[in-house]
């Protein structure tokens, strides 16, 4: 199994018919194979850019999908890890 890291701009395409992405964000969700991997705060930025009543049920079927599905992980961002992740990209 692959690991992709599926972002924001991801799920917005994914979740937007009109997104000049869509297509191929829907064509990549059928592929077999792979581990769907993303952050809580991910999500959180989906559910602000998705905030009108309209959309809340999208993505909150997304969440529970990504939680529940052994096809994809939710990476909870602590201190920590962003403390990691910033010190590693100062090398860059």
């Amino acid at each position: 199994m692959r690991a992709v890291f599926a972002d924001t701009f991801y799920f917005l395409a994914l979740l937007n018919r009109r997104d000049s992405h869509h297509d191929r964000a829907v064509a990549e969700s059928r592929k077999r194979g792979l581990q769907l991997v993303t952050t809580d705060l991910i999500i959180v930025e989906l559910a602000d850019a998705l905030c009108k009543p309209d959309y809340r049920q999208e993505v909150i079927a997304i969440w529970r999908i990504l939680e529940t599905d052994n096809d994809s992980s939710v990476v909870e961002v602590s201190a920590a890890l962003l403390r990691k992740g910033r010190l590693r990209g100062s090398h860059y």
